[in-house]
């Protein structure tokens, strides 16, 4: 009997919390955060030694595009909304051609909702 009331109480206990809207949730960020501000000190004929310095290690380096540096960052929030931004840095021998956004970094690096 001891044993049955005890499995109740920790069934319970269980389906209690597994329910319960207090768990905490840690906002999870993936990727390099690259901001507007980082992103207009990358110039026409930089090096990727250069763009590296200034902006990081991409998230993405295609083999079969060498010549393509990808950017990405995921900010999702305990609560609110989630963000996303991308940045891509084209090369032509190794040095940049173009810089361009698919979705706008922020002007800092604050998470602001």
């Amino acid at each position: 009997m001891h044993l049955l009331r005890t499995l109740v109480i920790l069934a319970s206990l269980s389906l209690l919390t597994a329910c319960s809207s207090w768990v905490y949730k840690p906002d999870i960020t993936q990727g390099n955060l690259v901001t507007q501000e980082m992103l207009v000190q990358v110039k026409p004929g930089m090096t990727k030694e250069q763009v590296r310095f200034i902006l990081g290690t991409p998230m993405l380096v295609d083999t079969f595009h060498q010549n393509r540096w990808d950017y990405l960052y995921d900010f999702k929030p305990n609560s609110g909304k989630e963000k996303r931004y991308h940045a891509i840095v084209y090369f032509t021998k190794n040095v940049v051609q173009e810089v361009t956004t698919l979705t706008a970094p922020p002007l800092t690096e604050k998470h602001t909702d």
